[in-house]
């Protein structure tokens, strides 16, 4: 062991994105759904793939790492046992079985047919042949009969063992395996905190220093004459585009697949001919006519290729300096 962390090594992206679409897709029965709602909270699983990831140690074995790690998640063959929690239909079994499998699972000691696959096998019986189907389906197939790895306690017994032979700990739960790995790396127990979780106690204070900031930030531009013209007016936001050579005019037309900036308020930009800029200034109009409407729907990109819809329609009256473009 030495002092990298398995995040900087390697990362079980297939799988944990898996996860986590399972859990978005769990819609109102998502864990921290009823605690609040918050747009950028990230899944649970890959939280807790993050900080298992940035506090376990690596060996000289990447292969023996990543088979720990997905046992720590519950994401190894015996977590994904150990979490199903919603019966196999038949049909389902008979489809990952051979046709000789399944006959014979379907007659009994006797050579006769059984209404059944069950019928005549005890629990152990049972569950090895639901066990076998297990391991032959997809990861995604198999999600389907899961819980998700916050719904239960995390691995068994016999897997902790296997984790704590190979890292050196003695934990039997993941909060004693981040204590024991935190303390080992950090001297301490370590805290984790979310900036984006939301409903937190120092949510003004919070809220203060982003003010504090952006005031500073503000002033600063302001003084410097960043995002202002030669007018003092300051830009709201910067649009920009692409630019390619019209062979018409052997002008630099930009390209957007259309020009409406606003339907509502019927805003779109206008091209106009610059020769001498050897391109087009873009001039945005508001209340435009349906015909200079019309035109910015089509754009001057379609598909890939340059558009004929080439427009210089009458003037409209402009909204200066709310939007600036750049090239």
């Amino acid at each position: 062991m030495d002092d990298r962390v398995f995040i900087e090594e390697q990362f079980p992206v297939s799988k944990v994105s898996k996860e986590s679409y399972k859990e978005r897709k769990a819609g109102a029965s998502q864990t921290l759904t009823s605690l609040g709602k918050w747009w950028g909270r990230k899944p649970l699983v890959v939280v807790r793939a993050a900080i298992v990831g940035m506090l376990m140690p690596v060996s000289n074995d990447p292969k023996k790492d990543r088979d720990i790690f997905l046992k720590i998640m519950t994401m190894d063959d015996d977590g994904l046992w150990n979490r199903r929690s919603k019966s196999i239909p038949a049909n389902v079994l008979k489809s990952h079985l051979s046709r000789e499998e399944w006959d014979n699972l379907m007659t009994d000691p006797l050579g006769e047919p059984k209404r059944s696959w069950s019928s005549g096998l005890s629990q152990e019986e049972r569950e090895a042949v639901i066990r076998k189907v297990f391991d032959r389906m997809s990861y995604d197939e198999k999600l389907t009969y899961c819980d998700r790895p916050e719904q239960i306690d995390g691995p068994d017994e016999k897997t902790w063992q296997d984790i704590n032979k190979h890292l050196g700990t003695h934990a039997t739960s993941l909060q004693e395996l981040v204590a024991e790995l935190g303390k080992r790396r950090f001297g301490h127990v370590p805290k984790v905190g979310d900036a984006f979780c939301g409903g937190e106690e120092i949510q003004k204070q919070v809220q203060e220093a982003q003010k504090a900031a952006f005031d500073a930030a503000d002033k600063q531009i302001t003084e410097w004459g960043i995002e202002h013209n030669d007018k003092g007016w300051r830009a709201d936001a910067y649009l920009y585009c692409v630019e390619a050579r019209r062979p018409a005019t052997g002008l630099m037309l930009p390209l957007a697949p259309s020009w409406i900036i606003s339907e509502k308020y019927r805003v779109c930009a206008v091209l106009k001919r610059n020769d001498a800029g050897q391109g087009y200034n873009i001039e945005i109009v508001t209340n435009a006519d349906k015909e200079t409407f019309e035109k910015a729907k089509k754009g001057t990109a379609q598909k890939g290729h340059i558009s004929n819809a080439f427009f210089s329609g009458p003037r409209q009256t402009a909204i200066p300096g709310r939007i600036q473009y750049a090239r």
